[in-house]
Formats: C-alpha cells, sequence, structure tokens
C-alpha cells in the first residue's frame, strides 16, 4: 500500500476555494473529491475520510496525491474514457431518431430494435413485453 499524506496545510483562502467548488458542482463525485481535500486539511485520517464519503481508502489516497501534484484543477479532471461505441455515427443518429419518434417501455425494446435493424451481436435480453 502506498504511504498516506499524515497532514496537509491549505489557507483559509484554499478553503472558501474549496467550499465554493464544493457548493457549485453539480456531480457528487466531483464535489466528494473536494471533500478529501477539505477533510485531510482539517486533520481527519485517511479511514475516517473513506468512511465519510463512502469510498475506499485507497481512492481517498489517490485524491490527495492528485491534488499534492496538481492542485483543485488536478483533483477535479475526470480521467475515466468510454470505448469505441459499437455503432457507427449513421447508426446512433438513426437510433436516436428511432428514440425520438417512439416510445420505449423497456431497455430491452431497444435492444432488440438495435439488433434488427443493424444485426449486431448484442449480448441477448430477455424482452417479454415485445
Amino acid at each position: 500500500m502506498s504511504k498516506q499524506i499524515r497532514t496537509l496545510d491549505l489557507s483559509k483562502k484554499a478553503l472558501k476555494e474549496l467550499d465554493r467548488r464544493i457548493r457549485l458542482t453539480k456531480d457528487r463525485n466531483t464535489a466528494d473529491r473536494f471533500r478529501v481535500i477539505k477533510f485531510k486539511a482539517r486533520g481527519l485520517n485517511h479511514e475516517d475520510i473513506a468512511n465519510l464519503l463512502s469510498i475506499g481508502i485507497n481512492r481517498v489516497t489517490e485524491y490527495l496525491k492528485r491534488y499534492q501534484q496538481g492542485g483543485i484543477e488536478a483533483v477535479s479532471q475526470r480521467y475515466y474514457k468510454g470505448r469505441k461505441p459499437l455503432l457507427s455515427f449513421s447508426e446512433l443518429n438513426q437510433l436516436k431518431i428511432e428514440l425520438l419518434t417512439t416510445i420505449y417501455n423497456t431497455a430491452a425494446q431497444v435492444i432488440v430494435w438495435v439488433e434488427k435493424n443493424f444485426r449486431l451481436p448484442i449480448p441477448s435480453v430477455e424482452c417479454t413485453s415485445c
């Protein structure tokens, strides 16, 4: 396990900026990353922070390291990248039009429509109302 950051000294101005960012963000995960920094600056240990925010201790350590390396901007960045879509750009547009013009009750019904129209090997989902 990586070495835990023992203390984090922040100015009143930096703490106010964290509070402002927490209030303004609409994404809970981003707000929680800011809260990790705030709680650490208030002297809480990693385990307490993890329990308060219902996240893992390793995640707490990761966010604190990001903060040390790049400040608040590094903490606010999301590094998730999705995979390449199975549908082409044209097929995605066709699907958007279909979803705007037809009401589907379940995701399974949409999957059936995609399979029929694009002949994609999508994992089978039982559709009881199709």
